[in-house]
C-alpha cells in the first residue's frame, strides 16, 4: 500500500513539473531571438491555465521586452478581462512602444468598452505615430470611428507600417463617404506604397458588405484586371482565406490564366495553401 501511494506521489509530482517546464521551455524559446519563432507557435498552443505565468512576465519591468509583448498579447487572446486595467496602464505608461502596441491589441480583442476612454488618451497622445494607430485600431474594433481622420492623416504620410495600420482602421469602418477622397489621394501619389495602401483602403471600404459569392467574385475581378503588382498577393489571400473549395477554383482559374495580371499571385497561394494541407 505505501508503495502504491508512493507511486502515485511521484506520478503527481511528474505531472506538475512536466506543466511548470513547458512554460519554462517556452520562456527559454521566447527570450532566444534564434528560437522565438518557435517560442511563439508552442505559446500560441498553450491554454488558460498559464493565465498566472502571463501576469508574471507581462507585468514585469525587468522582463525582457519581447517577452512581456508576448505575454500581453496572449492575455489579450485568452481575454483575460480581470487583467485589463493591468494592460490599460502598460498602454498608458510603458517605456517600450512593442509592449504599448500589443496592449491596444489586446484591449481590442477582450473589447470591454470600459477601455475606450483609454485608447482615446493613447491614440491622441501616445509618443509613436504607429502606436497611435494601433490605439485607433482598437476603438475601431470596438465600434468607435474616432480614429478615421488620424487613419487617412496616416496614409499620406511616410510612415509604411502606419499606413498599413490605417488601411486596416478604414476596413473595419467601412465608411464610403471616405472613397471620392482616397481616389483623390491615389491620383495624386507617385509613391509606390502609398499607392498600395491607399488601394487596400478603398478596396476593403468596398467590400466591407460583400457576402460569399459576391464577395469572391468581387476579388477575382480585381485579381483578373488590377495591374498594380503590389496589390496581387493581399488580394490572393484575401480569397484564400474565405476557405471554401469554390474560392480555390478561382485561384486554379487565375493562375493557369496568362491573361489574368494576378496570374502569379494566385499561383503563389496556392503553393501556400498546398503547404498548409501537407503540414497538417
Amino acid at each position: 500500500m505505501k508503495i502504491l501511494l508512493l507511486t502515485l506521489m511521484l506520478l503527481s509530482t511528474t505531472a506538475n513539473l512536466f506543466s511548470e517546464s513547458k512554460w519554462d521551455q517556452t520562456l527559454k524559446l521566447l527570450k532566444d531571438r534564434k528560437t522565438r519563432v518557435e517560442g511563439t507557435k508552442q505559446l500560441e498552443q498553450m491554454g488558460s491555465d498559464i493565465v498566472p505565468d502571463l501576469k508574471k512576465a507581462a507585468f514585469d519591468a525587468t522582463e525582457e521586452e519581447y517577452v512581456r509583448a508576448a505575454a500581453i498579447g496572449k492575455l489579450g487572446r485568452l481575454k483575460a478581462i480581470e487583467y485589463r486595467e493591468k494592460i490599460e496602464e502598460c498602454l498608458l505608461s510603458d517605456k517600450s512602444r512593442m509592449c504599448r502596441i500589443t496592449a491596444s491589441v489586446s484591449l481590442g480583442l477582450i473589447g470591454n468598452v470600459k477601455s475606450i476612454p483609454v485608447l482615446k488618451k493613447a491614440m491622441q497622445e501616445d509618443s509613436s505615430e504607429t502606436s497611435r494607430m494601433y490605439a485607433a485600431l482598437a476603438l475601431a474594433k470596438m465600434g468607435d470611428y474616432s480614429g478615421k481622420e488620424p487613419a487617412m492623416e496616416m496614409l499620406a504620410s511616410s510612415n509604411i507600417n502606419g499606413q498599413i495600420v490605417a488601411v486596416e482602421i478604414l476596413g473595419v469602418i467601412g465608411d464610403k463617404k471616405l472613397l471620392p477622397r482616397l481616389k483623390t489621394h491615389l491620383k495624386d501619389t507617385n509613391d509606390e506604397w502609398k499607392q498600395l495602401n491607399t488601394k487596400e483602403a478603398i478596396y476593403s471600404i468596398e467590400m466591407k458588405s460583400l457576402r460569399g459569392q459576391e464577395l469572391l467574385e468581387y476579388l477575382k475581378n480585381i485579381l483578373y484586371k488590377d495591374e498594380f503588382y503590389m496589390l496581387h498577393q493581399w488580394v490572393a489571400e484575401k480569397i484564400a482565406n474565405l476557405k471554401t473549395p469554390e474560392a480555390i477554383k478561382v485561384l486554379k482559374s487565375i493562375a493557369s490564366d496568362k491573361k489574368a495580371k494576378g496570374a502569379h499571385a494566385a499561383w503563389k497561394q496556392l503553393m501556400v495553401e498546398n503547404k498548409a494541407k501537407e503540414n497538417k
